[in-house]
């Protein structure tokens, strides 16, 4: 993980998330509302049980599985190449512009933050494509809560991971700024 943590591999892993982004955006969601009438579920930000009761009334069961299912996985890859770019991105700034606040966070686990939002959003993906497929009137109330759940979870952690991202850039910031200062007196 080290020799990634570059400005090329961060350039790198940025390139890859941009390509997929795209990729989602413009080949996997349009076919998705073509189908239903609404972009997937993965793509909501405020989704609620309700939205989600209407979106599946507007057509029928187990129409959209094919196109989910590739959505899905370009996501979860898109998803991870995301996590990836954090990941590289904190390293790079907590090596080159350590900190105390820096070092205390490291061992604490703070760099998996971005990890787990792929792991909720895989989650979540694995529980709309159960309530695509359709079943039991008991099963898919379950499964939309527990979806609706990870969903929210997911968009919680990936904000907190944005505010940090935007903390540590401030930290290494100062950081830069005090050694230059003190390079500048001397």
């Amino acid at each position: 993980m080290t020799r990634w943590a570059t400005l090329r591999g961060i350039a790198l892993a940025a390139l890859l998330a941009a390509v997929l982004t795209l990729v989602v955006r413009l080949g996997l969601i349009p076919p998705y509302r073509d189908i239903t009438g609404f972009v997937p579920f993965d793509v909501h930000m405020r989704l609620t049980r309700v939205m989600i009761g209407i979106e599946l009334g507007a057509f029928p069961q187990g129409a959209a599985t094919g196109i989910y299912i590739a959505f899905a996985l370009v996501d979860a890859v898109r998803a991870a190449a995301t996590a990836w770019l954090f990941v590289l991105l904190w390293r790079w700034l907590f090596e080159y512009f350590p900190a105390r606040l820096s070092g205390f966070l490291s061992r604490g686990g703070i760099r998996l933050v971005p990890v787990y939002v792929v792991g909720l959003d895989i989650v979540a993906k694995m529980g709309f494509y159960r309530v695509l497929e359709g079943g039991s009137m008991a099963t898919q109330v379950s499964l939309v809560d527990f979806s609706v759940m990870a969903h929210r979870m997911g968009f919680a952690l990936a904000d907190a991971r944005n505010y940090l991202t935007v903390g540590f850039t401030l930290i290494a910031a100062i950081g830069f700024w005090r050694r230059y200062r003190a390079l500048r007196r001397t």
